[in-house]
């Protein structure tokens, strides 16, 4: 199975789902990567899995765990770590205080879980899950994984 089999629902434009309709790097699912993805940079991050799964509905106020399995590679760097964070449809951070993270160490390529539990916030209609690798010394990470929620009243 070649990598894009295994990525149904990867794109690699680096905007949000809803404006990809031309694109065509959108396969399905409400996962997509930010600008400047490439193992040129010396770190990289792969979808594997998401629970709940990418395009889930979920309701304004509802406890979820997120649990977020990727493919990393690092060799910018001995450690770093892998960053969990929210966003909304606009891409402002929501949810603050509650970024999850894994360390890491260098390496070709690994698989790591990365799990949050979060009470999903009222008044936005989409939370984005953002996943990265950042190389310790690293201060603007490029290539997150960006993953879609849709998100409404109970």
């Amino acid at each position: 199975m070649s990598v894009c089999e295994r990525l149904v629902g990867v794109a690699v434009c680096g905007v949000t789902p809803g404006l990809l309709a031309g694109c065509g790097g959108l396969l399905r699912g409400g996962v997509s990567y930010g600008p400047g993805r490439g193992i040129g940079e010396g770190y990289l991050v792969e979808y594997l899995d998401a629970s709940p799964a990418p395009g889930t509905f979920l309701a304004e106020g509802s406890q979820v765990t997120f649990n977020i399995k990727v493919r990393y590679s690092l060799m910018r760097a001995e450690t770093g770590r892998i960053q969990l964070q929210f966003g909304n449809q606009s891409g402002e951070r929501v949810l603050r205080g509650t970024v999850a993270v894994v360390e890491i160490q260098k390496c070709k390529t690994a698989i790591a879980n990365v799990t949050q539990q979060v009470t999903v916030p009222a008044g936005i209609w989409e939370l984005v899950a953002y996943v990265f690798v950042v190389p310790d010394g690293e201060k603007h990470p490029v290539g997150e994984l960006r993953i879609n929620y849709l998100v409404g009243p109970r």
